[in-house]
């Protein structure tokens, strides 16, 4: 029995490990998905960023609405504020000048039913 050593191995098929990716080329790979993946987290960021603003800007808006709406309100209250007072005023003035033209005249400070006793009572 005769064993043969080679002290050369057989050559292998070298097809076999040319599908087989280098470091090298792996990396790069590596790098373009991770590219890709901040482009698109980049490209969302922009998108939310645009709602966000658009958001703020209708916010600003409603805001100078409801603003607008309040000081009206609040221009519409001291119209009417001045014109109440006015109302009183006058209506004073008028019960006065009233009251010196009826016999309850000299009842002071009396309010109708003051007057509707001292016409009963004159009866």
């Amino acid at each position: 029995m005769e064993q043969t050593f080679c002290s050369d191995p057989e050559p292998q098929d070298t097809a076999l490990f040319t599908d087989i990716p280098t470091v090298e080329s792996l990396l790069k790979k590596v790098d373009q998905l991770q590219e890709s993946m901040d482009y698109d987290i980049l490209e969302r960021l922009e998108e939310e960023n645009e709602l966000l603003q658009q958001s703020l800007t209708r916010g600003r808006q409603r805001l100078l609405s409801v603003a607008n709406v309040l000081r009206e309100a609040y221009e519409g209250y001291v119209v009417l504020h001045a014109y109440l007072q006015k109302f009183e005023q006058e209506a004073k003035v008028i019960d006065a000048q009233w009251a010196a033209f009826t016999p309850f005249s000299a009842i002071q400070n009396g309010g109708p039913e003051d007057r509707i006793r001292a016409l009963i009572s004159d009866k």
